[in-house]
């Protein structure tokens, strides 16, 4: 065989190859497309998609208990949270019979439709908002922001004061207004935006665990884990969220800068371990989760010198997080701090403490 045959024959294969994987690509691509219709139909029937129009695009909002009842209680989900009111139900479902409970996914996120639109905190607060008024909520809401969620509960109060009568924060994201574009922590890359193209055409059905990696679903059953399974399916790596990575430091400083001080009342919940037993009771939950999900549990919670280093590790950097959040307090006023040690999602590890604080929120605005 000649050089020139050779060099066709290889031709040939790559093209062959390319062929091949162009064809699963688009028959992944079409089994995506049928699975989440049959997926929005599942959650549809149990009231986990009810799509809202918000202009160009819709935004999902979960909607159950009371419609008529005496508040209404808005999740705003922490960033890449796609199941936030599944999990949040072991908080919420109790007060179902007095109030009213309202998730709502912004764009790119659990159920919502993405879109190429900026995701400047302006405009993802007014998409909260138009979704809930067409959808029947009418303020004032009480906010439950689970981290990033509060960038935008912050700014939510402070602009609109008379539509928050109270906000409980879950570890939230505090607003900086010396954040630069330039911080590494927050500076999507390249390969992130491949990833969120890549996702689009349906692969993170293929390549769920090594694109999401761990997930802690063990507080919910068997049926809620197929729930948020579907959810998860339909918003991974959107561009919604990535253009919320890319802004993330401009919406910091656009908070800060315009956040008020209201005497609505607001409790803001603190998680990071701050002692030797806050520390052993973290890691023994992160090793449960780990066998929960069929793997070896990262800790040995024998090693006393690992457990004596991350104990200093979380006391130091609790120094200055506190600072932070009593800059944070005196900004935007009638804010308290409560400590419930535990994960950063501290409403899956330990949601009756997190209800109790509800209560305790709910009780103090109806005084």
């Amino acid at each position: 065989m000649s050089d020139k045959e050779k060099i066709k024959r290889v031709l040939f294969m790559l093209r062959l190859f390319l062929i091949v994987i162009l064809t699963l690509w688009l028959l992944v691509f079409v089994v995506h497309k049928i699975l989440t219709a049959s997926e929005k139909k599942k959650l549809a029937a149990e009231g986990f998609y009810n799509p809202v129009s918000v202009g160009d695009y819709d935004l999902n909002v979960y909607l159950y208990g009371n419609e008529n009842g005496k508040h209404t209680i808005v999740g705003l989900s922490g960033m890449g949270v796609n199941t936030y009111s599944v999990n949040l139900k072991a908080v919420t479902d109790r007060f179902a019979s007095e109030n009213r409970i309202a998730v709502v996914d912004r764009a790119g996120y659990g159920m919502s439709d993405s879109t190429n639109v900026p995701q400047t905190v302006e405009q993802v607060v007014e998409d909260y908002r138009t979704a809930l008024k067409n959808a029947g909520c009418e303020a004032p809401y009480i906010l439950l922001p689970h981290s990033l969620g509060n960038m935008f509960a912050t700014y939510w109060q402070s602009v609109y004061p008379d539509e928050v009568e109270g906000m409980l924060i879950l570890e939230g994201t505090l607003p900086d207004g010396d954040a630069t574009p330039f911080d590494d922590m927050f500076n999507p890359s390249s390969h992130e935006l491949l990833l969120t193209a890549v996702c689009n055409t349906g692969l993170q059905r293929v390549f769920h665990d090594a694109i999401k990696g761990e997930m802690s679903w063990r507080n919910l059953t068997m049926h809620q884990q197929e729930l948020a399974q579907a959810m998860e399916m339909h918003s991974t790596y959107t561009f919604a969220q990535h253009s919320e990575s890319e802004l993330f430091n401009e919406n910091q400083r656009t908070v800060w800068n315009t956040i008020q001080k209201t005497d609505i009342p607001k409790i803001y919940v603190t998680c990071q371990p701050d002692s030797t037993d806050e520390v052993i009771e973290y890691l023994e939950y992160r090793n449960e989760t780990y066998r929960w999900a069929g793997k070896e549990p990262p800790y040995d919670l024998s090693d006393t010198n690992m457990i004596d280093r991350l104990t200093d590790n979380f006391v130091e950097s609790n120094v200055s997080l506190n600072l932070s959040i009593s800059n944070y307090m005196y900004a935007i006023g009638s804010c308290t701090v409560k400590h419930v040690a535990g994960i950063h999602n501290i409403y899956k590890q330990k949601p009756n403490e997190i209800a109790a604080l509800l209560a305790e929120l709910i009780e103090t605005i109806d005084q």
